[in-house]
């Protein structure tokens, strides 16, 4: 299994907390915690989260969510 950057592990840790969250809202917590280019971030890491099945895209409300998956959340509990 790869392994996943900090940023990847940072994104799955904040969509757990909130068990639901759009991007625009991630982008917001990765501003509030220091990252500068904080949506690049959020669109290479949450590509690569999908792409590893750790993450799921929804668009329920007319804007792209995320929610972690059962893999995401077993990496975490590592």
């Amino acid at each position: 299994m790869a392994s996943l950057s900090k940023t990847e592990l940072m994104i799955l840790k904040i969509v757990k907390d909130r068990s639901l969250i759009t991007k625009t809202e991630l982008i917001s917590e990765l501003r509030n915690n220091g990252s500068e280019d904080a949506k690049s971030l959020v669109e290479a890491a949450t590509s690569a989260l999908i792409e590893k099945g750790h993450l799921t895209c929804l668009n329920p409300i007319g804007s792209t969510c995320f929610v972690i998956t059962k893999t995401g959340q077993e990496i975490l509990r590592k």
